[in-house]
This record gives structure tokens, C-alpha cells and sequence, in this order.
């Protein structure tokens, strides 16, 4: 009898080893990540010590077009529901300049970037922000079935001028990666960069102006931090007033200007390090992006360290396509 009992209990504790040890179940029995309540300044959901980051003190001032969850709809992490997956990954397309260019890899010409988006639709994909994946992580928030997140980096005059127009069309949201110091008021003082060698000559590159980015905010985009003037950030042993500089005050920039929180950062060059990271959950960002050529796994993944796929001029559509079905 007594050796009956013992494998009644051996068998029901493998049992339930197995069941906890299934992706599903094992997500339901693990403890729920901390509840962040994005789309609100200073809303007061989440201790510094669940991230390890300070807060920052700012006026709530809710963008009408950010995804907010509010405070009233904010639920104890103890008590959450982990939603149901609709689709299993991710693709984050990552743009820099669109427009005209003859040189530069980078360069996606204008006619070829509104045919891609237009495809894009027409095969009922949806573009979102990088701020509806960290909802994702950090809320359980669903993703909509069909999507991929769209980014842009280094804040170039044709987000406005051409990008812009082209997504509303289509009702596409995008993140918007801005290396401040390269944003000005004026336009007497709009400026080029030092990176762009290729089509400076012929085809130079400018960037926004601050009136510019305000309008992209203004109509549910995200605008979020590329650095203060682009370094990268990719060593332990730079200066700490570096990390200041890039993390930090573009940050500040940002926020003060556009009255939004500042969420995500895009590693300049795609180059970070353990005390980029560090920085950047000190002063309050949920993610970042690098490079990497592959999807988010939406079961399993760091959000400091999404990956991106690069569009660059000799990507085709049918590239892109296989990167929004791509299983990795």
C-alpha cells in the first residue's frame, strides 16, 4: 500500500513538472513583470526600485494621441491576466533617410518607400510604435495580429516632408529616433550632419526642425531619443558626462519641448554597452533598439536589446515581406 502512495506522489509531481514546464503554462505561473503605465507623465505605477531607475518629476500632460493607460484602468500586477499571443514575433523595420540620393545605402528613394508601404497595406499588415511593444512587455497589452514596428532614425527633414504624408495614408504609426542637437527652432538654422558623407554634395541631408517633430508627435507618432548629437555609445570606459549628455539631457530635450514622455532610445551606430543600458533605465527608459537583422520573439525578450532589420536601398519588398513572416 505504502509503495502504491509513494508512486501516486512521484507521478503527480512529474506531472505537474512537465505542465509548469510548457511555454504557456509556465508564463501563467511566472511572477508577472511590474505594471507600467505608459502614455502618462509621472503617473506613478511603478517604483523606481521595480526598474532601477529614479523618477522624474514632470507635469502630467497626456498626449491625446499616445496610447494611454490611464489610471483608472491600472491593475495590480498580482491580479493580471498574461493576454493570449496573436501572433508569435515581431519584425522592426528600421528606415534612416527617405528621399532623394544617389550614393548612400542608407538612402530609400521616395517613390520606392511609398510602394513598400502601400504593399504593405494592401497585404493588411499594421504599422505600430515601439511604445505599443514595451505595453506589450511591460502591460500584457495584445499585439494586433499583422503588425510590425516602424522606425526611423536620425530625424531627417523628409520624415516630415515625405514620410509623414505617406503613412497617413495608410494609418501607419512610427517611432521617430531624433539626435537633438541636430533639431533646431529656426530654419535659417537647420542643419546637416557629419555622418552622411556619401550625398552631402549633391543631395544633402537636413534634418527637422523642432516645429516639425512637434506635428509628427501631434498626430500619434513617437518621438523618442537618438543621442544629443549621435556618439555611440558602445564602451564602458567612455566618460560618464558623455552618457549624461546622450541619455539624459536629449531626454530632457524631448520632454520639454514636446510635452510627451520620452520611452525608447536607438543606440547610435547600433553600438551600446552594459552602462548604456544602465543609463538608460536610471533615467527612466523602458527600451531600446539595435541592429541584428531579426525578429522579437514575444514570448522571450529583452527589452533594451530589440532587434532590428535595416532597410537599406537594396532591400526589396520581397525582402521585407519575408522579414514580417520570418519565424527567428
Amino acid at each position: 500500500m505504502k509503495s502504491k502512495i509513494v508512486l501516486f506522489i512521484l507521478s503527480w509531481i512529474i506531472a505537474v513538472g512537465f505542465i509548469a514546464s510548457t511555454p504557456f503554462v509556465g508564463r501563467l505561473l511566472a511572477k508577472p513583470r511590474p505594471y507600467v503605465n505608459i502614455g502618462h507623465l509621472n503617473s506613478g505605477t511603478i517604483t523606481s526600485d521595480e526598474l532601477g531607475m529614479p523618477k522624474e518629476t514632470a507635469s502630467e500632460k497626456p498626449n491625446e494621441a499616445q496610447p494611454a493607460v490611464t489610471q483608472e484602468t491600472t491593475v495590480d500586477s498580482e491580479e493580471r491576466a498574461v493576454p493570449q499571443e496573436t501572433q508569435k514575433s515581431i519584425a522592426i523595420l528600421a528606415y534612416h533617410h527617405v528621399g532623394e540620393g544617389k550614393y548612400s545605402d542608407w538612402t530609400v528613394i521616395d517613390e520606392v518607400f511609398a510602394q513598400q508601404m502601400k504593399t504593405l497595406y494592401e497585404a493588411g499588415y499594421k504599422a505600430i510604435t515601439v511604445r505599443d511593444l514595451l505595453e506589450h512587455y511591460y502591460n500584457g497589452v495584445p499585439i494586433p495580429q499583422n503588425s510590425f514596428v516602424l522606425t526611423f532614425d536620425d530625424g531627417y527633414q523628409t520624415m516630415y516632408t515625405v514620410v509623414a504624408p505617406i503613412l497617413d495614408q495608410y494609418d501607419f504609426k512610427a517611432t521617430f529616433f531624433i539626435p537633438t542637437n541636430f533639431i533646431k527652432d529656426q530654419e535659417k538654422n537647420r542643419m546637416t550632419n557629419t555622418w552622411d558623407t556619401e550625398d552631402q554634395l549633391n543631395f544633402p541631408k537636413y534634418h527637422m526642425i523642432w516645429n516639425e517633430v512637434k506635428a509628427l508627435s501631434e498626430d500619434g507618432h513617437e518621438i523618442a531619443s537618438h543621442g544629443l548629437n549621435h556618439i555611440q555609445l558602445g564602451s564602458d570606459l567612455i566618460a560618464d558626462e558623455i552618457f549624461e549628455d546622450e541619455i539624459h539631457d536629449s531626454k530632457k530635450e524631448i520632454e520639454s519641448r514636446l510635452g510627451v514622455e520620452v520611452y525608447s532610445f536607438a543606440y547610435p551606430g547600433t553600438s551600446y554597452s552594459q552602462k548604456a543600458i544602465d543609463y538608460l533605465k536610471k533615467y527612466g527608459y523602458l527600451g531600446a533598439v539595435i541592429g541584428g537583422d531579426m525578429s522579437v520573439d514575444l514570448s522571450d525578450y529583452d527589452p533594451y536589446l530589440l532587434p532590428r532589420f535595416f532597410i537599406k536601398r537594396e532591400v526589396t519588398i520581397e525582402d521585407i515581406l519575408s522579414y514580417l513572416k520570418s519565424p527567428d
